[in-house]
């Protein structure tokens, strides 16, 4: 009768361990596949959707760098402007009298410093521009003549106002014996450095004063 047949373990006599396989793996063509290279194609459109954004990041970079200089120039301009026109109807508030009034001049005493001074602005000076204007400051002791405006300190530059049909000053009820003077200015939107660059459009800036001394001095 024979005996049953039982396994055999590494410590048995005869034992002899399985031959491993040592063929390829089923996994390596799928590795080999998934390592695999770009295409030319797909290269290609790489680079061209490269190309497409870079064109686009170019050309908001192009474009904020002309805003930002003109946005400055713009803050500036009106920055001076206003604080011109601040200084000129703050002394008008406080005017004694007045000696002369036109479209573009004003003419007016008024207490500086505890002191008497006469003071005129004129807004028709021309400036270093062609069909462009200042308003200077010129003031004396009572009395005394007053310095030409173009040798007086400049309030406001680049006027594109100032002239008989765009006047800078008004008067109500009349320039006879204003009770209420009322002054606008219009000055271009861009800078010195903009001034070849095209046309730009004007800021008008606005501010009125009433008088204390409504009658006119002779």
């Amino acid at each position: 009768m024979h005996s049953a047949h039982r396994p055999r373990h590494a410590g048995d006599p005869g034992f002899r361990r399985p031959a491993r396989h040592r063929g390829p793996s089923p996994a390596g063509p799928a590795t080999a596949r998934g390592q695999r290279g770009f295409a030319l194609v797909e290269l290609l459109t790489v680079c061209a959707m490269l190309a497409v954004v870079t064109g686009a990041l170019l050309s908001l970079l192009e474009t904020a760098t002309r805003i930002v200089p003109r946005d400055v120039e713009w803050s500036h301009v009106v920055t001076e402007s206003r604080t011109g026109l601040r200084r000129l109807v703050r002394e008008l508030r406080q005017a004694d009298a007045i000696h002369g009034a036109t479209p573009n001049a004003v003419d007016f005493e008024v207490t500086i410093g505890g002191r008497q001074r006469r003071v005129m602005y004129a807004c028709d000076v021309p400036d270093s521009a062609p069909a462009e204007r200042r308003c200077t400051r010129v003031e004396a002791a009572p009395g005394a003549a007053l310095p030409a405006p173009a040798s007086g300190a400049p309030v406001i530059g680049r006027l594109r106002n100032g002239t008989l049909a765009d006047p800078v000053f008004s008067y109500t009820p009349d320039a006879i014996a204003p009770r209420h003077v009322e002054v606008r200015i219009r000055v271009p939107s861009s800078g010195e450095r903009s001034r070849s660059g095209g046309p730009v459009h004007d800021v008008v800036l606005h501010d009125g004063a009433y008088l204390r001394n409504q009658d006119l001095v002779g």
